[in-house]
């Protein structure tokens, strides 16, 4: 009778609406090479984030994201060339925010990549060709859009 009558309150519990938690937001990378021709070495490295605003209490966050260590080691000397952002299926709020950052927390984009478009695809270039080392992150912000999606591309060339 103690389980059912714990079991009964957990449930009334969390059929609150107001005390539901949600789900974070979440960033899935992946990289890619791309060839002029084949049997030859890469030209470019593309390395792609998916990233899906977070719901209920997280409601359009996203979490800070390093650049994982494996896609660091194939990513050493190579420079950073440009920044494609592209809005989902459920598109971010207007004038959302984006910034990469290194190991000294400098922007690599130096602001540029503030203000997107809630629809419309953008490029940006870096201020310099930055060589990859340490650790880079990707923070997103000013979005409140629950579940909004945003694939932002990093193009790498040497």
């Amino acid at each position: 009778m103690k389980r059912f009558l714990i079991g009964f309150v957990l449930m009334i519990f969390l059929s609150i609406p107001g005390l539901s938690w949600g789900a974070a937001g979440t960033c899935v990378q992946e990289l890619t090479e791309v060839y002029a021709q084949s049997g030859i070495s890469p030209v470019a490295k593309v390395l792609k984030f998916t990233c899906t605003g977070g719901t209920g209490a997280e409601t359009g966050a996203y979490p800070a994201t390093n650049i994982n260590t494996r896609n660091m080691n194939e990513l050493k000397s190579w420079y950073l060339y440009k920044g494609e952002t592209n809005p989902g299926a459920v598109p971010p709020e207007d004038n959302w925010d984006f910034t990469v950052t290194n190991h000294n927390t400098i922007d690599m984009f130096g602001g540029a990549g503030a203000n997107r478009h809630t629809t419309t695809s953008q490029r940006v270039k870096p201020l310099d060709y930055e060589p990859v080392y340490g650790t880079w992150t990707l923070n997103i912000s000013g979005n409140t859009t629950a579940s909004a999606v945003i694939v932002l591309e990093l193009t790498f060339v040497r």
